[in-house]
């Protein structure tokens, strides 16, 4: 055994298994701070009307030149999205109550005795939020449920990153193993034409 061998053998013996264990202190972590910010996100309480109305002027209605042009293909990709979406949350009941903690009868009666101009407003508010409940921020933009809602997410992404300059609009998001993640590509994909300078990456 030579002298190099012999100075660090003891700790060569030893680092598989202290690598092992950073590794899973790492993970450990970073699973916990992820759950944290779960728990963030969701809502203790209905939310209410002013709140929608809110997220409609901060992130929908700042974007006017995806639909300010009928027949254009930003309107076309903008609308097929709201549409797709607002179908989503109709569909995904269970996960709509869990991100708004409105119940079905509630939506009925938003879209039964629609209020002209508002109610759709009040819509788009409740597509954010379903993919706003669906994302976690980390290190990159950790999803569920791409399969149930990815119009809603995809919207989601593409009016958040609306809020960056346009250098800063790249998106790395992770669907998570086992997810089929083609929906949500389709989804981010038809949306592109709202805004070139956006950019993502789905693993």
């Amino acid at each position: 055994m030579g002298l190099f061998d012999a100075f660090f053998g003891k700790k060569e013996k030893r680092q598989p298994n202290d690598q092992a264990n950073a590794a899973n202190n790492i993970l450990l972590q970073q699973k916990l701070n992820y759950n944290a910010l779960v728990m963030e996100k969701d809502p203790q309480e209905r939310v209410s009307e002013k709140t929608l109305l809110e997220i409609f002027a901060a992130y929908f209605a700042p974007n006017k030149d995806f639909y300010s042009v009928p027949g254009s293909e930003k309107f076309n990709a903008y609308f097929h999205a709201v549409n797709a979406a607002r179908d989503e949350m109709f569909s995904q009941r269970q996960l709509f109550a869990q991100a708004t903690k409105w119940n079905g009868e509630r939506l009925a009666q938003l879209v039964n005795d629609p209020k002209p101009g508002v109610t759709n407003m009040m819509i788009c508010g409740l597509i954010f939020l379903m993919g706003q409940y669906a994302v976690v921020k980390s290190a990159l933009y950790c999803v569920d449920f791409a399969e149930e809602i990815p119009h809603c997410i995809a919207l989601y992404l593409l009016l958040i990153a609306q809020k960056q300059p346009q250098d800063k609009r790249k998106q790395g998001i992770d669907a998570g193993e086992g997810t089929n993640k083609k929906p949500l590509e389709d989804a981010m994909n038809a949306l592109k034409a709202c805004d070139p300078a956006w950019s993502f990456s789905i693993w």
